[in-house]
């Protein structure tokens, strides 16, 4: 069943053949092992100039799982500046990076939560291993496969809502407060007014209707952002998911 479909201007940053300017990317919507128990996918490059309503297939579940089955939506696109995930730096990049957040009183310097990938579905940029960790070819020299994008059913969670959460979706932000404990180490803690945390619990209450909502009507769920990579040294180009 169809998924994402990307024109060449909407996404010049994927690998267009240069007979193509259309990129379709389809999947069986039940979970394979060999694919992390997510969706088998396919990815098609077309010239658009060439299709027609004949061209345009009906899907047919079979033996599907209803979890997998996608609603047409359209999305509203914007360009973000992301870096890589933790693990794909050096070990001297790592601690560079942990030393400097431990020196911050700030929610937003967290390097893996709010600076480096951006969660959600995503095109270009770098891929998205939260809650799995990298798998060991990511990050090897010279290997053929190059990143194309990460598929995801949500676009932040509870480590990377300072930075990532859509602004119509805000709650009172707080401030940030560094609580010293007896044994010398610190917490820190985000802490509100009385109106700000009745603000917080009415935001709460509904924002978790709605997002149950929103997942019912979007129907699918995937344990990890699974992100889709192609191997374009050989003829045809073969995929895989990480």
């Amino acid at each position: 069943m169809p998924v994402v479909q990307l024109r060449r201007s909407d996404a010049p940053m994927l690998p267009f053949p240069d007979d193509a300017d259309l990129f379709q990317l389809l999947w069986y919507p039940q979970a394979y092992d060999e694919w992390g128990y997510n969706p088998r996918v396919e990815v098609y490059w077309r010239d658009s100039k060439t299709l027609s309503a004949d061209s345009v297939l009906i899907p047919i579940y079979e033996n599907h799982e209803d979890i997998f089955v996608v609603h047409e939506c359209r999305v509203q696109p914007e360009i973000i500046v992301e870096y890589p995930y933790i693990e794909l730096l050096s070990e001297d990049e790592q601690k560079i990076i942990w030393d400097w957040e431990d020196e911050q009183n700030d929610p937003l310097a967290r390097y893996q939560y709010c600076l480096s990938t951006c969660p959600g579905t995503k095109v270009g940029g770098y891929p998205d291993y939260s809650g799995q960790g990298a798998p060991s070819w990511s990050g090897a020299t010279g290997h053929t496969l190059k990143y194309l994008l990460t598929l995801s059913d949500d676009e932040w969670d509870g480590g990377s809502f300072p930075r990532w959460r859509p602004i119509e979706q805000q709650f009172p932000p707080g401030r940030t407060v560094i609580e010293e404990q007896p044994d010398g180490s610190a917490i820190q803690r985000i802490q509100y007014t009385p109106d700000e945390e009745r603000e917080l619990e009415n935001w709460s209450r509904e924002r978790r209707s709605q997002y149950h909502a929103e997942r019912a009507a979007l129907g699918t769920y995937l344990k990890y952002p699974m992100n889709v990579f192609v191997d374009t040294s050989v003829d045809p180009w073969t995929y895989q998911t990480a």
